[in-house]
C-alpha cells in the first residue's frame, strides 16, 4: 500500500510574468487549468527526472518544485524559472529544480507538479493511495473498505486493464495485416524486379560465355550481384521502415521503438534473401549456356 497527498491548484505565473496575461494562447489556457500536485511520497508516480535533479531528502531551504515534461514543454519552462501557483485562493512560489517524465505503463495519477517536503501541508485535506491485491480479492477488499470507511472513494484498475489489453490486441492485429500488406508488396515488387529482368541476364551471360568467360565465373558474378541488391534493398528498407516505425511509434504512441529496429532489419533482411535468393537459384539453374542458341536467335 502506497499513500500521497493530493493537491489541486493552478500555475498562475512564470519568472513574474501572470499567464493570464499573455499573449501566447497555451499559456493564457493553461492558467485557467487545474493540476494535481503533490510531494515526493515514496515517488509515487515512479517519475523519471529528465532535467535537472530532485532536492536533498532533508531540504529545508527554499520551495522547490518539479515540472511534468508535457506541462513544463507547453510552457517553455527551464530549470531555475521562478513560477508562482495558486492552491485554494493562497500563491505559492516555488523554484522549478526538475522536469521529469512519467512512465507510461506505471503512473497511476499522472501529477502535473511535485513540491518539496512542508510546501504543500497547509492545503493538505485528502490522500490517494494503490493498493496491489490478487484479482480475486479486489471486490471483498472494497467492500470491507467501504464498510469501515465509506467517505473512502475505490477505483479498481483490472476492468481498465482488462479493456486496455483488449484495444491492444486489436491495434496488433490491424498493424500485422498492414505489416503482412506491406511484406507481400515487398516480395511482389522485388519478384518483378528479378523476373523482369531474368532473359536479359541468361543473354547477357550466353554472349559472355561466348567470348570466353567460364561458366564458373558467370556464377560468381551473378551470386555477388544478387547479393549487393539484396544489402541495398536491406539498407533502404531498415531506413525508410524505421523514419515510418519511430513517427508512429514515438510521436503517436508515445511509445519507445528502439527494441524494435533489430526485428525491422531482420524482416528486411529475410524479405530481400526470399526473394532475391529464389531467383538467383532460378536463374542459376536455367543457365543453360549454349552459343548455338544466341546464334540461332540472332539468325
Amino acid at each position: 500500500m502506497r499513500t500521497a497527498p493530493l493537491v489541486l491548484g493552478r500555475l498562475t505565473a512564470v519568472n513574474g510574468q501572470a499567464l493570464r496575461e499573455s499573449d501566447d494562447g497555451e499559456r493564457a489556457r493553461e492558467a485557467r487549468d487545474e493540476h494535481k500536485l503533490s510531494n515526493r511520497a515514496g515517488n509515487f508516480d515512479d517519475v523519471i527526472i529528465d532535467r535537472g535533479a530532485w532536492w536533498p531528502e532533508n531540504h529545508t531551504g527554499e520551495p522547490l518544485v518539479a515540472m511534468e515534461d508535457r506541462e513544463a514543454d507547453q510552457l517553455g519552462l527551464q530549470v531555475g524559472d521562478r513560477l508562482r501557483f495558486d492552491i485554494l485562493g493562497t500563491p505559492v512560489e516555488a523554484t522549478l529544480s526538475a522536469i521529469y517524465s512519467q512512465r507510461r505503463m506505471q503512473s497511476r495519477l499522472w501529477l502535473e507538479a511535485i513540491f518539496s517536503d512542508g510546501v504543500l501541508d497547509p492545503f493538505i485535506t485528502r490522500h490517494v493511495g494503490a493498493a496491489y491485491l490478487p484479482a480475486g480479492e479486489t471486490l471483498a477488499a472494497q467492500d470491507r473498505l467501504a464498510a469501515a470507511a465509506p467517505n473512502i472513494a475505490t477505483v479498481r484498475t483490472e476492468s481498465l486493464l482488462v479493456e486496455t489489453r483488449a484495444l491492444m490486441a486489436r491495434a496488433s492485429s490491424g498493424l500485422a495485416v498492414v505489416a503482412l500488406v506491406c511484406l507481400a508488396a515487398s516480395l511482389l515488387v522485388l519478384g518483378s524486379v528479378v523476373a523482369a529482368s531474368r532473359s536479359r541476364q541468361v543473354f547477357d551471360a550466353t554472349v559472355m560465355h561466348a567470348l570466353g568467360a567460364r561458366h564458373s565465373l558467370l556464377k560468381r558474378v551473378l551470386v555477388w550481384e544478387y547479393a549487393l541488391l539484396a544489402a541495398v534493398t536491406t539498407l533502404f528498407a531498415c531506413l525508410a521502415g524505421s523514419a515510418l516505425a519511430t513517427g508512429l511509434l514515438r510521436w503517436r504512441l508515445e511509445m519507445d521503438p528502439m527494441g524494435l529496429y533489430w526485428s525491422g532489419a531482420l524482416t528486411a533482411l529475410l524479405v530481400s534473401a526470399i526473394s532475391l535468393g529464389l531467383g538467383a537459384r532460378y536463374l542459376l539453374r536455367q543457365m543453360r549456356l549454349n552459343p548455338a542458341l544466341l546464334l540461332r536467335s540472332g539468325g
